[in-house]
């Protein structure tokens, strides 16, 4: 990764962004913030967070610049989503790898935070992953794998229910029509699961480098549609878990 000029540690919350810079060329022994300011964690607020970086940056490009935020779900995307659309470098990093870079920290507050980030991304410049927007495809594969979630969540609930009615050994008209309709619920999400299959496979047949990496994944014994599709959605087409040790560390089978 070339040098960055300029690094920006953002704190993303559901209303706000916080933002710190720091010049990299400029710090000693601790980074020193030059300016540290929040924003609406909305387009809005996004474009004139941008604006304010390029009025402290002066006549250092935006190629020089290195955006890091943490992890927080759903809270950083469209941040993150929008500075990638800008042609912006941003390095969305794990919430726990910046928090225990630090230890024992007194007092908490957006722009201390943002400070935190900052400050992350000086001493650990030789990690720097950019983030890359995941693909409409990515996108939809995401959609329909949690979609599958909770229908098979939805489908035990109503086989635990189905199961209780049925031990009651109650050979009586209301507990049989209550046991064969929990049965029809069960079948409909039976029947839902495979059809949110079949749009599935379709999705990743219409991506080539999808299909490929899905062909290789399940070409391991044992490894099926469910396991396969997760590895490429949270890995955005392995495109943030980029060796087999990240990817069996994110996995959980890691030894340790």
């Amino acid at each position: 990764k070339d040098m960055k000029r300029i690094l920006s540690g953002i704190d993303a919350s559901k209303e706000t962004i916080a933002v710190s810079v720091i010049f990299p060329e400029e710090t000693g022994f601790m980074p020193e913030v030059v300016y540290c300011e929040t924003f609406n964690n909305a387009k809005a607020g996004f474009r004139l967070m941008v604006a304010a970086v390029r009025k402290v940056s002066g006549k250092i490009k935006p190629e020089e610049w290195l955006f890091c935020c943490e992890t927080t779900g759903a809270y950083d995307r469209a941040l993150c989503d929008y500075l990638y659309g800008q042609g912006l470098d941003i390095w969305r990093e794990n919430a726990l790898r910046i928090r225990w870079s630090r230890g024992l920290i007194r007092g908490k507050n957006d722009k201390a935070d943002s400070k935190m980030i900052a400050e992350y991304a000086w001493r650990h410049t030789d990690k720097v992953q950019l983030y890359v927007s995941p693909s409409p495809v990515i996108t939809q594969l995401k959609a329909l794998y949690k979609y599958r979630e909770h229908l098979v969540t939805e489908k035990k609930a109503k086989m635990v229910r189905a199961n209780e009615i049925k031990a009651t050994a109650v050979n009586l008209p209301a507990i049989r029509f209550m046991y064969n309709d929990s049965m029809k619920e069960v079948e409909r999400l039976e029947e839902s699961i495979k059809e949110c299959e079949k749009q599935i496979k379709q999705l990743i047949e219409s991506d080539e480098d999808i299909k490929r990496n899905y062909d290789h994944i399940t070409s391991i014994k044992g490894v099926k549609i469910v396991t396969a599709t997760g590895l490429i959605v949270y890995s955005n087409n392995f495109k943030t878990l980029v060796t087999s040790r990240q990817a069996s560390s994110y996995c959980g089978c890691a030894n340790f």
